[in-house]
């Protein structure tokens, strides 16, 4: 499974080369599109908290806010 989500561009660039995630088929078709990925779903608990920064990080990024990872736990 994965769950699409809008990064920052260098965000998107890192959990990807990280592994954590690929680009969506669609982030290369409109501007502003760019950093929309797909985080493969987390299998344990340590992927489920990178997972979890990288949902936070886009939620901030769709959102403006400046929501701490440690405010979601």
């Amino acid at each position: 499974g994965s769950l699409h989500a809008p990064l920052p561009v260098d965000i998107a660039a890192a959990a990807i080369s990280a592994g954590w995630a690929e680009a969506h088929p669609w982030a290369d078709r409109r501007p502003g599109w760019e950093g929309l990925v797909m985080l493969f779903t987390p299998r344990t608990m340590e992927e489920l908290d990178v997972v979890l920064a990288l949902v936070v990080d886009s939620y901030n990024f769709v959102t403006g806010s400046a929501v701490d990872l440690a405010d979601v736990r």
